[in-house]
């Protein structure tokens, strides 16, 4: 599906549209629906999936999920949100928040960035194996300690990047 993005893309333009792998990682994020039922609910832990009661069929959310790995852009995201709010109705916390992690990845390639990792309040980027340091020698420091607000404010400074 990819390859075929590329050489339509190719052929209209000359240009080619690639997919860059990003890496996420935080501490308090977890992309399973399986994960959440052994967590401690007091925990400020963030859960970044597509529950069953939104999308009942498995079929239906492997589809989902290639369709999210799959994405270049953040028009192609925008674009999907739409077509999951017709079809599936208002998306629940969990599937937002996997939205917004998917468009955190989005910021990340378009910066060239690799590797997003979120350890407490510290943000480490990595592009072409090197850590990319925004002030100084040191990583920066994220301000706010709620793990969504968290996830959007490292948006905003990919974005800045």
């Amino acid at each position: 599906c990819q390859l075929l993005r590329q050489s339509i893309d190719r052929l209209r333009d000359g240009k080619t549209s690639q997919r860059v792998d990003v890496t996420l990682r935080a501490d308090f994020l977890y992309f399973s629906e399986a994960e959440s039922t052994h967590l401690d609910p007091d925990n400020q832990n963030l859960g970044a999936y597509l529950p069953t009661t939104y999308m009942p069929e498995a079929r239906l959310r492997i589809s989902a999920y290639k369709e999210l790995a799959e994405l270049i852009s953040f028009k192609e995201l925008k674009s999907l949100r739409t077509r999951w709010l017709d079809r599936f109705g208002k998306a629940p916390v969990p599937a937002e928040n996997l939205l917004l992690a998917t468009e955190v990845k989005l910021a990340a390639a378009q910066a060239s960035i690799s590797t997003v990792e979120i350890r407490e309040q510290r943000l480490m980027l990595t592009r072409n194996g090197e850590y990319i340091f925004l002030t100084g020698k040191r990583f920066p420091r994220l301000a706010e300690v709620e793990p969504e607000k968290k996830l959007r404010e490292t948006l905003q400074m990919l974005k800045s990047i």
